[in-house]
């Protein structure tokens, strides 16, 4: 008599991955989990804030009079950049869900732009 194996589940390669799911995350984003290398474009686009963190960005750069050429974009905008990363980095984590790590961005930039209006 054959011997009893449990079903193992595969990720879309066909990689094994374990089958247990959290009962809680039953919206097939908020499966979606952040992996621990990304950098922070490839957050902003995992979050989908690309046009929310523009919008903070042009009230920053007015409030800093503006820039003249890419260097002074980039010096001015930085900062701002590096601060955005930092709360990401503290706040976030490996098995955060899609949605846990959405909210911590879009709360981050409501909070940035609540300072300029």
């Amino acid at each position: 008599m054959a011997e009893y194996k449990d079903p193992v589940s595969h990720d879309h390669r066909g990689n094994e991955k374990d089958a247990s799911i959290k009962s809680d995350q039953t919206a097939s984003q908020s499966k979606k989990e952040v992996p621990s290398l990304m950098t922070l474009e490839q957050i902003m686009e995992f979050t989908g804030e690309f046009e929310h963190l523009n919008e903070l960005v042009v009230l920053y750069l007015k409030k800093n009079g503006g820039f003249s050429n890419n260097a002074e974009y980039f010096s001015c905008v930085q900062p701002l950049l590096d601060r955005l990363e930092s709360e990401i980095r503290r706040q976030c984590w490996t098995n955060q869900s899609h949605d846990q790590i959405t909210r911590i961005v879009k709360d981050w930039i409501d909070r940035e732009i609540s300072t300029f209006k």
